[in-house]
């Protein structure tokens, strides 16, 4: 299970935390065209938070969560290939 919650651009300039600079900003579409393939996508959304977590991310936060899990590969938790 892949979990990311991450700031999106339109945090830029907020004073609720997240970096200074827009290309380390991350919006929903990339998020998940940087993904695809590689995770089976459960949910994304971009959305607004408000934060409270410590003196420098506190305040309305706009953010981009993403729910992902591995793609079916063939193999069983253990690792062992799964025949029928």
């Amino acid at each position: 299970m892949l979990l990311v919650e991450a700031f999106a651009p339109d945090q830029l300039g907020r004073p609720s935390g997240g970096p200074p600079r827009r290309e380390l900003l991350v919006n929903a579409d990339d998020l998940t065209a940087d993904l695809a393939g590689v995770v089976s996508l459960r949910a994304v959304e971009e959305l607004e938070v408000a934060l409270d977590e410590g003196r420098y991310h506190r305040g309305l936060a706009s953010v981009v969560r993403l729910v992902a899990r591995a793609p079916a590969t063939g193999r069983t938790a253990s690792g062992n290939s799964s025949t029928a």
